[in-house]
């Protein structure tokens, strides 16, 4: 019996070696992508694109360049250090008439970076009722470097009244540039102790609403007791809370705690308040 030749494999051998060919650059583009997923996933967080969170450390990358120092991000100024991490944590000092001259390269050298000034307070009597110290200040903390903020001292009874507050400030903010917010600072003895919530929550909207209006991101000021007896806090306005007992005793968010108002700082004759302002994306 004859004996059946065997088929030729040699034309199966380039087929295979073009099939592996594309299958070696099908998983090198599969692979290729993976890992760049993974390089944006980590310099890209899952709300804003640009914001990147490594571990504990918080950068801002945009078109490929991380940020450093001040950088205003959303209408918000941050501090990133050389290294890209955000500063999460500064200290803040906050001063009025009540702290007389102050000098601000003094200040600055022992390491403040931002400051409130008082602008004004209650509606009555413009100017009069501007702080004396508020343009020496915001010209001498913007020549020093700082960045700064401002804060209303109130004296509003009522709805209408924080309304005409709120003007006032934009009188006295007329032609200035400010970096932070404009607080309202609601913590009056005769005045504000006494109030029911719905009364407390008038002011801070009505102050609040108009200075938002105004183009300024506002912000309420007052003590941890008031805020957690009358504040109906739904997280729409950024706090800024006075607490002197070693900690914030205040269960939700906030942007600011004044943690002392005896501090002592060179640049200022006497105590001034010093606080610790958190920055979060």
């Amino acid at each position: 019996m004859k004996s059946k030749k065997k088929k030729s494999n040699t034309h199966i051998i380039p087929l295979i070696i073009l099939l592996s060919g594309i299958l070696v650059i099908l998983l090198s583009v599969i692979f290729s992508s993976y890992f760049k997923s993974l390089i944006t996933n980590t310099f890209n967080s899952i709300t804003d694109k640009n914001w990147v969170y490594k571990g504990n450390d918080i950068y801002y990358c945009k078109d490929d360049v991380m940020a450093t120092g001040w950088q205003k991000i959303n209408n918000r100024f941050y501090f990133f250090n050389p290294d890209g991490t955000l500063e999460k944590q500064m200290k803040m000092i906050d001063v009025s008439e009540h702290q007389g001259y102050v000098d601000w390269n003094a200040v600055k050298q022992e390491g403040i970076q931002i400051a409130m000034l008082r602008c004004s307070y209650g509606w009555k009597d413009f100017p009069a009722q501007v702080d004396k110290t508020f343009e020496q200040n915001y010209k001498n903390a913007k020549a020093a470097g700082l960045k700064i903020g401002v804060y209303h001292y109130s004296y509003a009874t009522n709805r209408e009244e924080a309304v005409l507050e709120a003007n006032y400030v934009k009188k006295a903010l007329k032609g200035k540039e400010i970096d932070f917010e404009v607080a309202y600072d609601i913590e009056d003895d005769d005045i504000h102790e006494g109030m029911t919530s719905k009364q407390f929550n008038e002011l801070v909207y009505a102050f609040c609403n108009e200075i938002e209006n105004a183009g300024y991101i506002p912000m309420l000021y007052s003590n941890s007791n008031l805020i957690n007896k009358l504040y109906d806090d739904n997280g729409e306005f950024d706090l800024w809370i006075a607490d002197y007992n070693g900690n914030c005793n205040y269960n939700n968010d906030f942007l600011v705690w004044q943690y002392t108002d005896t501090g002592l700082i060179s640049g200022i004759d006497g105590f001034t308040d010093f606080n610790i302002r958190y920055f979060k994306p």
